[in-house]
Formats: C-alpha cells, sequence, structure tokens
C-alpha cells in the first residue's frame, strides 16, 4: 500500500465540525484531519505541539500565522510564541491559496456573469483576514464594504473603500496582531452559536464573501437571491443557506466527502506536492499546480425557489 501524506489542521473552531477524510491527488495518498478547539488558545498550542513530527504538514485555521496589507507584513506574537515549539513540522495558514485561488474565483465569477461591476454590490466579513479577495473585489464591485471594524472588532463602523482599509491596517495592525486573540477578535465566531446581528449590512449586499465562521455566525433570517463565496462548508452549512435563500455558494477548495475544507488544509496538500518549504513557495507555483490538477471553484445554485 502506498505510503499516506499526512495534512492536521488545528482550528480554533468547534470540535464539533472535525472531520477525517482520505483522498488520492496525482498519484498520492492524502489523509485530511480537521481537528478544533472551541476557542481554547492552550488546547490550540497543545495540538500543535503533539501533532509535531507525526504529520507532514500542519495547518492553522481560525487564526492566521500573520496579516499581509498590501506589501507589509504583520505577524501575530501570540502565534509566533506558540510556534517556537513547533521543531519538525512546516506550518500554514493557507495565506497562498487566499492569494491565489480566491483572486482567480472573483475573476471566474466575472466571467461567467455572476458578478458584474455595475450591480453587484460586495460585503467583505474580513478584509484583513483575505487581502488578496478583497483587492479583487475591489477591482470588479462598484460598491463594497469591508466589515472589519464591524464583525471582528465590534465598532459599527463601515469602510467602504480599499484605501480606507489600507489607512485603519496602519494603525490597527501593529496593535492587533501583539494582543491575545481573544481580545483582538470576535470570540463567538469559534462557537456553533448563530447570534443574527447587523443584518443591514448582509440586507445591502449582492455578494457576502469571506470566512464562513464570521458569515454563520452573524446570519441573519434572509439571504433571499445572495451569492456567498467562502470555504469550510458541510452539507448541513448547504441546508442552512438553502433555507434562508441563498442562490449561489461558491466555494474555492474542492468538495471532499459532500465538503469542502478550509483554505489552510488544502494550502497543507499544495506544499506537500509541491515538495518545497513553503516560505520558498510563489504565486506562479500555486497557479501551476491548480491548473495541473484542474482546480476550479465550486459554484452552485443552491436557491429552490
Amino acid at each position: 500500500m502506498a505510503e499516506i501524506t499526512r495534512i492536521a489542521s488545528i482550528s480554533l473552531g468547534p470540535s464539533s465540525r472535525d472531520k477525517t477524510v482520505e483522498l488520492e491527488l496525482l498519484g498520492r495518498r492524502f489523509m485530511l484531519e480537521r481537528l478544533g478547539t472551541d476557542g481554547h488558545i492552550g488546547r490550540f498550542a497543545r495540538f500543535l505541539r503533539q501533532y509535531d513530527g507525526i504529520a507532514d504538514v500542519l495547518c492553522v485555521g481560525g487564526i492566521n500565522l500573520g496579516v499581509q496589507w498590501g506589501d507589509r507584513y504583520y505577524p501575530f506574537t501570540q502565534v509566533r510564541r506558540i510556534l517556537r515549539d513547533v521543531k519538525q513540522t512546516p506550518v500554514v495558514d493557507g495565506a497562498g491559496l487566499k492569494a491565489t485561488l480566491e483572486p482567480r474565483t472573483v475573476q471566474i465569477l466575472q466571467e461567467r456573469g455572476i458578478i458584474d461591476s455595475a450591480r453587484t454590490r460586495a460585503l467583505v466579513m474580513s478584509a484583513f483576514d483575505r487581502y488578496w479577495l478583497a483587492e479583487a473585489i475591489a477591482g470588479c464591485c462598484d460598491e463594497a464594504i469591508y466589515g472589519d471594524l464591524i464583525f471582528s472588532l465590534g465598532i459599527p463602523r463601515a469602510v467602504r473603500s480599499l484605501e480606507a482599509m489600507g489607512s485603519w491596517a496602519r494603525v490597527l495592525l501593529p496593535i492587533i496582531t501583539r494582543l491575545p486573540h481573544n481580545w483582538a477578535f470576535a470570540t463567538g465566531v469559534h462557537s456553533d452559536r448563530i447570534v443574527p446581528k447587523f443584518e443591514d449590512y448582509y440586507e445591502w449586499a449582492d455578494l457576502v464573501a469571506g470566512d464562513f465562521a464570521y458569515i454563520r455566525h452573524y446570519l441573519p433570517a434572509q439571504l433571499a437571491g445572495k451569492i456567498i463565496l467562502t470555504n469550510t462548508i458541510t452539507p448541513d452549512d448547504v441546508l442552512l443557506l438553502q433555507a434562508r435563500g441563498v442562490k449561489y455558494l461558491v466555494t474555492t477548495s474542492p468538495q471532499i466527502e459532500g465538503r469542502a475544507f478550509a483554505t489552510n488544509v488544502m494550502e497543507g496538500v499544495f506544499v506537500s506536492l509541491l515538495g518545497r518549504p513553503p516560505q520558498e513557495l510563489r504565486a506562479d507555483d500555486y497557479l501551476r499546480l491548480a491548473e495541473e490538477i484542474k482546480w476550479e471553484p465550486v459554484i452552485r445554485e443552491i436557491s429552490t425557489a
């Protein structure tokens, strides 16, 4: 039997969403494991230490190694401190795929006429989390709201341009990335709870894009006709969005046993296939491999109306 490559994702998200699957890609067998820690940073650190040297690639979810904004990178001090104890296994957070496949997904949605610059209004849940997605949306949607202040920091202020977000980034990111995670971001998103809030922003938007943990946590009762661009989707999530009237569900990862795994997990697969340390990989490497495996976003029309 062929050797199996083990990709372990340690997430701050709920353990109820844990999943283990196997797949074959380009003649190699992979085991993908997702382990949630229900927002407990101590358990998160313990799992990373436990799987160091056991997994072939470690992936972190629910938190990033750092935040890229333009040409500046802001590492999370707390995560950097935790990773001092990880000595053997490379660690990724999905940034490589966020920088490449997510902008490509936006381009494909334009090419297929699902989004249009003149008529599509976009709500990006967190531009800090997905700079390249936010940049791509800014280039194709005349109207957009970047929800970092609202959804991550609890400040009821809509930011309506990427330039304005850049100003906030220069002020906030040097501070946020030095704070403990549960001080810097809304911790409720790491639970299974849905707390409808900020419904006006969802209602305003035609396209809602970003981390599904944020989208789901604040999910309103009605999303009739909306486009959701996200990841980490389970079959139950599809039913949830369908019941609320979502028209298109778009995920950047392929479906594996009915589930679109998180970007960090799929980056672990890419890094393993490319066979080089993640810090040596560039956008062209990810895009070339995506073409080789015939990657395309999954675009589903799920509305029953």
